[in-house]
């Protein structure tokens, strides 16, 4: 939870800044109702509305929070052990993810949504790339 903490507020500034970009975009949309841009305002400001609220929130927290338990949280990131933890959490949760698209574009295909499976593929497609990219990476960097 520490470590979650850490990178959230170390992230905090970004997630205001991306927030209050989305409500101006949101609010600039609603300007031009005869290209029917509602939905896409209202989603854009709720969006940006969380954002803004949630980074606020972490940025209130960090100034309570005394130097010490910053360093703490910190050097917690940092160890090893819990680099690994994520790392093996990350990795189930990749090889979870690859079977629930295959069984949701079967239910998508046996519902005749074909153009919903056909994007579902492809965000596999995208995912299992990436994948392959970043183990590349990462194995020519170690």
């Amino acid at each position: 939870m520490k470590s979650n903490l850490y990178f959230k507020m170390k992230n905090s500034k970004y997630l205001l800044v991306i927030g209050l970009l989305s409500i101006i975009s949101g609010m600039y949309l609603i300007k031009y109702p005869e290209r029917n841009f509602q939905s896409s305002s209202g989603f854009l400001v709720g969006i940006g509305i969380v954002f803004t609220v949630f980074s606020l929130i972490m940025l209130y927290m960090q100034s309570k929070m005394s130097d010490r338990e910053l360093k703490n949280i910190k050097i917690e990131n940092i160890d090893e052990r819990n680099i690994k933890i994520e790392q093996a959490a990350n990795s189930f949760t990749f090889k979870l993810l690859i079977p629930l698209f295959v069984m949701i574009v079967l239910i998508l295909m046996l519902l005749d949504y074909f153009i919903p499976a056909i994007i579902v593929v492809g965000l596999m497609t995208v995912l299992l790339l990436v994948n392959g990219i970043a183990h590349s990476h990462y194995k020519n960097k170690i």
